[in-house]
């Protein structure tokens, strides 16, 4: 799972189908979508990760946690480590 995943998709054209990319700007995982076309993007707020727990073997962010309000980046840091 890459959190924060749109704009250029980064992770995602790494490893394109392996990757579920999540992200609350929804004009920027359309943007990723462009250049990743078999990646799958999810609007969705870090802070309330719907997935089961150990649902991903590894979880990124690139770029995204300076973006994170800092009163918020514990608990995206708590939902990442338990995905």
């Amino acid at each position: 799972m890459d959190i924060g995943g749109g704009g250029e998709g980064v992770i995602s054209k790494l490893q394109d189908n392996k990757v579920i990319s999540i992200g609350k700007v929804e004009k920027e995982l359309i943007e990723a979508q462009k250049s990743t076309l078999n990646s799958l993007n999810i609007l969705m707020d870090a802070t309330n990760l719907n997935f089961l727990e150990e649902s991903f073997e590894v979880v990124t962010s690139f770029f995204t946690l300076m973006c994170i309000p800092t009163e918020d980046r514990e608990e995206v840091l708590s939902k990442m480590w338990i995905s």
